[in-house]
């Protein structure tokens, strides 16, 4: 009497990658001797996509091998058969919405009699390949002023299934407030066909900064994946990809949100991986190694771990660095140089330009419909700027241009060397203008013929002669400090000659007049008989004294500055002596 067989199965190995060979043995153990149309093999896969109109099915692969007609004698029968797989083949997968398996059937087939049917699963699985490499990255969203903005650094994008994503991450506020980090690992999968698309099948979500958060502070994380975490394909229409997604949640404001795909690989097999890969730096450290990356390039001084540089240009000092206005960052750049003289004051044009007198016409044809520059003197001043490029300042959003210095600022563009590169290149490029400019400003109109005598005086005081305003700096008579100029009206009218002497060291009180009952004699007879010739004024710092009317030659008036030398010595304590003992 026929009897169906048992059937035993092994596969050979347990997971298969395509391209490669999947091996299928099975044992038949008969009762008794039964004929057998024959015994077949099917290796078989399917993709099911299941979407709101139904489910839909396409087979990716199906070979099928079958015996001739025999009969099984009772006792025990070995078949064996192998099944190649094709490169190509998506691995085995399942979530929500699709299913990619396989499968081997062996069927028995006994005539007139239920055939022996046995199914088994088969796991298919993505080719391993050679060692992983690391492959650090950093990325961010957002960068605009004044708004929340996040940096971040991963040590690696390519991951086994089971690493930890090790990262860190940096957020500036702005004008929000965060209420935290939230890192997730999101798997999405593709379905180029059935009436399939893209899903975000799994979320895992992991909090890694609760307030308060320190803008630019880097705060380091690490996440383990969970174990259901698909390792990356793109096979037979089918993709799996999984990216990072880091999301700064805000109060009353969108949330930022940067993202980045990573590479999940299946464990290699070669034991646990030992990270040698650094992290990108993020936040401060990365903002002050941009600038130090510029600096370099600009051939200045960075300010080591800060967002800050320094350069010289002949005369002109410059110093660059960022700064939050409002609730926005701004390269900010400042320069200092010694006092021109020409009373000009050099902005961005504004409707308030219409109240303003005494301008001064811009050659730079790109500049002149942005700047606006005034002087006290405008022609001294169009001579000076003749030629100057003046349009490096239209980089910048904010520019105050004065007599001894400026200050330039642009809402940061990036954070990025370039930017910085580019917006402290501009700064420079006006500063070699100004060194043009203090090379060639002429006297003031009203005292271009007295150029002579006022060199003289600078020489004799052993002073620097400055042009613009006809002013003697860093004196000297005798051991006393002295500045000797002339001064000028807000019109532009000579006002009269001043003469200073420094308080060295600074007076302990304030006198406000010659009889002042802390003065000693000796200050009240010399602050007198200066007052016969000068208006007199004294603070712990100087003894002013002015002389209105002309200026034409400061040695004529020497005798005033002698005896302002005369009331210094005496206010310290020294008033017998003269100027030179």
């Amino acid at each position: 009497m026929r009897r169906r067989p048992k059937i035993k199965t092994w596969l050979r190995p347990q997971e298969v990658a395509p391209p490669g060979q999947l091996g299928v043995s099975c044992l038949l153990t008969s009762a008794a001797a039964t004929p057998v149309d024959f015994v077949s093999f099917v290796f078989r896969g399917t993709l099911t996509v299941a979407t709101a109109r139904g489910a839909f099915e396409r087979v990716l692969v199906h070979a099928e091998k079958r015996t001739e007609a025999f009969v099984l004698q009772k006792g025990e029968l070995r078949l064996d058969t192998t099944f190649d797989l094709a490169e190509g083949l998506p691995p085995t997968y399942a979530a929500a919405g699709l299913t990619v398996s396989y499968g081997v059937e062996i069927r028995v087939s006994i005539p007139w009699w239920p055939d022996r049917v046995a199914r088994y699963r088969v796991a298919v699985r993505t080719p391993l390949g050679g060692p992983v490499a690391e492959s650090p990255a950093a990325f961010g969203a957002n960068a605009r002023s004044g708004e929340p903005s996040l940096e971040v650094a991963l040590r690696s994008t390519t991951l086994e299934v089971h690493d930890r994503v090790e990262g860190t991450l940096s957020v500036l506020a702005g004008n929000a407030r965060v209420r935290g980090v939230d890192v997730t690992l999101v798997q999405t999968h593709t379905v180029s066909s059935l009436g399939g698309g893209a899903f975000d099948v799994a979320r895992y979500t992991a909090r890694v900064a609760e307030p308060p958060i320190v803008d630019g502070k880097p705060v380091p994380f690490r996440i383990r994946p969970p174990p259901t975490l698909s390792p990356c394909f793109s096979a037979g229409g089918v993709s799996v990809s999984t990216a990072l997604e880091v999301r700064v949640v805000t109060l009353f404001a969108d949330d930022v949100v940067a993202r980045v795909p990573l590479r999940i690989v299946p464990v290699s097999g070669d034991g646990p991986r030992r990270r040698t890969s650094a992290l990108p730096p993020v936040g401060k450290p990365r903002h002050a190694l941009l600038w130090a990356t510029a600096a370099r390039e600009l051939g200045a001084v960075a300010t080591d771990g800060e967002e800050h540089l320094t350069a010289r240009v002949g005369e002109v000092s410059v110093e660059a660095g960022v700064e939050t206005r409002g609730a926005g960052r701004w390269i900010v750049v400042r320069l200092s140089w010694p006092s021109l003289g020409l009373g000009m004051r050099l902005t961005r044009k504004s409707w308030r330009d219409v109240l303003v007198g005494r301008r001064v016409p811009i050659d730079d044809v790109d500049a002149a419909g942005a700047l606006t520059l005034v002087a006290r003197e405008p022609e001294q001043t169009r001579r000076a700027f003749v030629g100057r490029r003046l349009s490096r300042l239209v980089t910048f959003t904010e520019v105050e241009v004065a007599d001894d210095g400026a200050e330039l600022a642009v809402a940061e563009p990036s954070r990025s060397a370039r930017a910085v590169t580019t917006t402290v290149r501009a700064a420079l490029g006006f500063a070699r203008e100004i060194t043009e400019v203090a090379a060639r400003v002429p006297p003031p109109a009203a005292l271009a013929d007295a150029l002579g005598a006022w060199m003289a005086a600078a020489e004799e005081l052993r002073g620097r002669l400055e042009l613009g305003r006809m002013w003697i700096h860093e004196g000297r008579r005798g051991p006393d400090r002295v500045t000797m100029g002339a001064r000028w009206g807000d019109d532009g009218a000579l006002l009269g000659l001043s003469v200073e002497v420094a308080n060295e060291p600074p007076l302990g009180f304030h006198p406000l007049a010659s009889d002042d009952v802390r003065l000693s004699p000796d200050a009240k007879l010399a602050w007198a008989a200066l007052g016969e010739l000068a208006e007199v004024r004294v603070d712990p710092t100087n003894v002013v004294a002015f002389v209105p009317g002309a200026a034409d030659d400061p040695r004529a008036r020497f005798d005033v500055l002698d005896l302002a030398v005369r009331l210094r010595r005496a206010l310290a304590g020294r008033g017998a002596a003269g100027p030179f003992r």
